[in-house]
Order: structure tokens, then sequence, then C-alpha cells
């Protein structure tokens, strides 16, 4: 495993990390994001998924992300991720 760019993002009173994480299976890599969400105290919250994968598809995915400014919640938190060109 390799995690990295970190980001973080604060929304209503929480705050949102999501990271790169590449995974190596059989020489192939798997690239997806991680997501972990904390409270105002720092404690973890079990609010959204583990990761991208879990939502959705990340066979064409490259590993580059950004977070969408000016949610208000997370129900309103978005990313953009780049595909793979084909």
């Amino acid at each position: 495993y390799i995690d990295e760019n970190p980001q973080l993002i604060a929304v209503d009173d929480m705050f949102v990390m999501g990271w790169s994480s590449i995974q190596s299976l059989t020489g192939a890599d798997k690239h997806d994001v991680g997501l972990r969400v904390f409270d105002k105290t720092g404690a973890p919250q079990p609010i959204l998924p583990e990761s991208l994968s879990d939502m959705v598809s990340t066979a064409a995915f490259d590993g580059q992300f950004t977070f969408v400014k000016g949610a208000d919640s997370l129900d309103e938190l978005s990313f953009l991720w780049r595909a793979l060109a084909e």
C-alpha cells in the first residue's frame, strides 16, 4: 500500500480527510481514495464509506482527486477525480 496526497476539508462541524491510495495486486496497481470523517473534537465518525471504490468503480482512476469547496453539509460534499486516458 502507498498512501499519499492527504487533503482535509471542513464541512459543517466535521472534518473530512481524503488521500490517494495505491494497492499493488498481482503486479497491477489499484488506485483509490481513502476517506475518514472526524467530528469537531477529532473523534472519527463512521458516516461516509471508507473509500471511493466503495461507491463507484475506480478501474480507470489515476489516483488524483480534489475536494470541491463550498459544501455546507456532508450531503453536499463533492470531489473530482481524473480518469486514466484510454
